[in-house]
């Protein structure tokens, strides 16, 4: 197994040399769609055990800081990642980081909720009326025209910064 590591790492070293056209150790996105326009190139690749079709998908994947450069050492442990079929432990850790995820999305839409109930009761003790035009598009002369005649809204009152507490001194 050790062997046809070391065997699929010289040729993925070698289809990086023929990526990187420049010489610049790294490659970009634009170099890796170029190469892999080539059918014989592409055939090298998937050689490997690696799908191309979506380019762009693949580079970002291989691109593990987000600089939008590859060099061979990501472009390589990349590839040896992307090679074969998942494994169960693969999808399972995708589950749970996505369970993660989602969990934290949630936390952070009942913290924006909150925040938007509390900016409502202030618009309420401010007197701001809540007028809310409805209108599924805005595409027409008459739903423009009935943005156009609604009323507008009461002006905020303005907003005096806090007093300083007796004792603390003022700012």
């Amino acid at each position: 197994k050790q062997q046809k590591k070391e065997i699929a790492m010289r040729h993925m070293k070698e289809v990086f040399k023929h990526i990187d056209e420049d010489d610049s150790g790294e490659i970009t996105a634009d170099e890796m769609e170029e190469f892999l326009l080539d059918s014989a190139l592409r055939k090298y690749v998937e050689a490997l055990n690696i799908s191309a079709e979506d380019t762009r998908m693949l580079f970002r994947l291989l691109d593990r800081d987000g600089s939008k450069k590859v060099d061979i050492n990501e472009f390589c442990e990349g590839c040896l990642r992307l090679q074969g079929d998942a494994k169960s432990f693969d999808v399972h850790t995708m589950i749970f980081t996505i369970k993660q995820f989602l969990d934290k999305w949630s936390d952070f839409t009942m913290y924006v909720e909150e925040r938007f109930e509390s900016l409502s009761e202030l618009c309420v003790e401010a007197g701001v009326r809540n007028q809310i035009v409805h209108s599924e598009t805005i595409s027409n002369g008459t739903d423009q025209q009935l943005l156009d005649d609604a009323p507008p809204l009461a002006p905020l009152p303005p907003v005096e910064p806090p007093k300083p507490a007796e004792g603390e001194a003022g700012g």
